[in-house]
């Protein structure tokens, strides 16, 4: 009775892992779209690769190498990006507060540019700059 229900405790640890991996590339079908993909695109080599280390390999290396095939699956075939919606949308940043006019203030501006242009540089010696009126 007690290596029945180990055995059942590990199908259903089993289980469990491989609905893991088939949600971590979107489901079950399509995990099987994306092998139908591999068995066209990928090379005899690549596929024996992929087939030792999913049959024989850790349940992290098994992870990894069907990670690592749903990007070339989706580097080659495309997808459609998941929406992101449903969160605040970012708080409006308020203008200058003043009491002068832009024309004011462009003037203002235009004063400014004109005394700072007043100002030269000179070179003393290569290199070296100074400032003077």
């Amino acid at each position: 009775m007690w290596s029945s229900t180990a055995r059942t405790n590990s199908e259903v640890a089993v289980q469990v892992e491989a609905q893991s991996i088939y949600d971590s590339v979107g489901g079950e079908s399509a995990y099987q779209s994306m092998v139908q993909w591999a068995a066209s695109n990928l090379s005899q080599d690549e596929i024996n690769s992929y087939n030792e280390v999913t049959n024989g390999g850790s349940a992290a290396a098994v992870k990894f190498a069907v990670e690592a095939l749903n990007n070339r699956y989706k580097a080659a075939e495309g997808y459609e990006a998941p929406m992101v919606t449903g969160s605040k949308s970012a708080p409006r940043v308020q203008g200058y507060r003043t009491t002068r006019s832009w024309w004011q203030i462009s003037g203002i501006l235009d004063m400014n540019e004109t005394q700072h242009s007043a100002l030269t540089l000179k070179k003393s010696s290569p290199g070296a700059q100074t400032c003077s009126d």
